[in-house]
């Protein structure tokens, strides 16, 4: 018999957990299992976002300055510099 997590607390291992939706029906538990494998796993995360986290927050006036660019004129350099900026290699 299943006890809710309310009442009996979230369990050792993750495993254990059956997946529930509101108002869903219980999807198989092979479908959320191989769902669930598709994330990536936590020794991954940190990595990955130490990569693509940016060094220099862009304001506004940047962002705009940029987009004039490529609306009015057709010039993607402005966006292309700024790219290679945060990618280290400016």
């Amino acid at each position: 018999m299943e006890r809710p997590i309310a009442k009996g607390g979230l369990p050792a291992e993750a495993e254990v957990l059956a997946p529930f939706v509101e108002g869903a029906p219980e999807p198989a538990r092979a479908a959320w299992l191989a769902w669930s494998r598709t994330w990536p796993q936590p020794k991954t995360v940190a990595p990955t976002l130490a990569r693509w986290k940016l060094q220099v927050t862009p304001v506004r006036a940047g962002i705009e300055r940029i987009w004039e660019a490529i609306e009015q004129r057709d010039d993607w350099n402005l966006l292309e510099t700024w790219l290679g900026q945060i990618r280290g290699r400016a």
